[in-house]
């Protein structure tokens, strides 16, 4: 539970009267019972360690007398249909649906009757995020497991939940309506476009091995779309798909082919804010000393008194009150620290902002916080918006018109409306249908 409503999901296979089914357990032998699939994989996961070590160090801990690991191993790398060879692959190497799939793993080689999975779809596109709630409904029938699923989004709640627990500023509370989300734009009025993007390409070759050569992986392939001033563009599609591959070119953090070309000099201002507003903070830097730093870089020549009182106002812009300034990452919400990510990238006087999963990761009353704070933005500050997200629905609330990326391709775009209507390419038209808009 949080300050923001949040859904409790319990799904078990079977419905059993026992009142409190650890009871009768001590909480060394709890660890063993339940099992764990936290919301952010790569966090989690060791950086230094190989699936495979984490794997056979869960066992050993676990149960040390096992006399065939490896053949436990391999049987549970089969059930969640992961190939072998990730058991030697690090949590980098790997998609965030792969992460995920891995900390199943981690979670269910021990034999766990309960699983605990907090927020397990956020992170992951619709199709991602469908493929992975049917997996483990297929896992409590046939392991028999009790599963307890966190989740902001009470659409996946009533897809598998058994009982509902609706949670409010960690009190239980009865189930209310959800709030409206309003219309979307569809009468967006396009000035002359301030950003070109065209034929935007880019081609790496993937890490190989000592006795493999890495193969040429193209991210990106001939992308071509223009900016409106003050337009809100939606780019959407899977996991892997390219999105945020452009966006780092735009802010040209990766070398590419094609052409980004700004219509004045003045335009060429972007600021990226990543998706985790905790490692995108600097967590050891009070809110002060991290907006302090953007102010000595694009308003040079300012007193220590003169940038307290302009990080003030940047606060007041996003919804803060200045007591903020004192506080650490750690002590913030995470909408609060996107608050803070975005009135970091507003003191460089942008024209252009990408949100890179930005707000898909936040509950849906903080979703709905941050939807108005960004449509309040566009207008007062005159920026144009890329809102990259898996999230349709919430695409479709702010977003003027929709990209379609698909294997690093733009495989449609749209007014937003008119494309969710009428989708004609089958990708668009999984996504949608993932999403339960089609």
């Amino acid at each position: 539970g949080s300050q923001a409503k949040g859904t409790i999901t319990v799904s078990s296979a079977e419905q059993s009267q026992e009142p409190n089914v650890l009871a009768a357990f001590s909480a060394q032998e709890r660890g063993s019972l339940i099992g764990w699939v936290p919301q952010d994989a790569q966090r989690t996961l060791s950086p230094t360690r190989s699936i495979g070590s984490l794997l056979k160090e869960c066992l050993k801990f676990h149960q040390p007398d096992l006399s065939d690991p490896q053949s436990r191993i391999h049987s549970i790398m089969d059930e969640l249909d992961l190939p072998l060879n990730i058991l030697k692959a690090f949590p980098h190497q790997l998609s965030g649906g792969q992460r995920q799939r891995c900390m199943l793993a981690i979670a269910l080689i021990k034999n766990p009757q309960i699983l605990i999975a907090d927020e397990p779809t956020t992170a992951l596109d619709s199709l991602r995020a469908n493929q992975w709630l049917s997996l483990i409904s297929g896992l409590k029938k046939v392991r028999n497991l009790t599963i307890l699923l966190i989740t902001h989004d009470e659409r996946i709640a009533d897809r598998i939940g058994d009982h509902f627990l609706y949670m409010n500023a960690g009190k239980l509370v009865e189930k209310q309506a959800s709030a409206s989300t309003g219309q979307t734009p569809d009468d967006f009025a396009t000035d002359s476009a301030i950003l070109h993007i065209s034929n935007l390409s880019v081609r790496y070759a993937s890490r190989g091995g000592i006795f493999r050569k890495g193969t040429a992986v193209q991210a990106l392939k001939d992308v071509s779309f223009k900016v409106m001033k003050g337009e809100i563009i939606g780019i959407a599609g899977e996991s892997g798909s390219g999105k945020s591959t452009l966006a780092k070119c735009l802010v040209n953090l990766l070398p590419y082919t094609g052409g980004i070309d700004f219509k004045d000099e003045a335009d060429n201002r972007i600021q990226l804010i990543l998706q985790d507003s905790y490692s995108s903070l600097h967590p050891a830097f009070t809110i002060l000393s991290t907006l302090e730093e953007s102010l000595r870089i694009w308003q040079a020549g300012l007193t220590s008194s003169d940038r307290k009182e302009i990080a003030a106002q940047f606060l007041n812009q996003v919804q803060l009150p200045e007591a903020y300034l004192e506080k650490y990452p750690g002590e913030l919400s995470g909408g609060e620290r996107q608050r803070v990510a975005i009135a970091r990238a507003l003191i460089a006087e942008p024209r252009i902002l990408i949100l890179d999963e930005s707000i898909s990761s936040l509950d849906y009353h903080l979703q709905q916080d941050m939807i108005s704070l960004v449509k309040q933005l566009v207008s007062s500050q005159q920026l144009s918006l890329l809102v990259i997200s898996h999230d349709l629905g919430m695409l479709r609330q702010i977003c003027h018109r929709l990209l379609i990326i698909h294997e690093g391709q733009l495989i449609e775009t749209g007014q937003t409306s008119t494309l969710l209507q009428s989708p004609s390419h089958p990708q668009t038209q999984r996504l949608l249908a993932a999403s339960g808009l089609y």
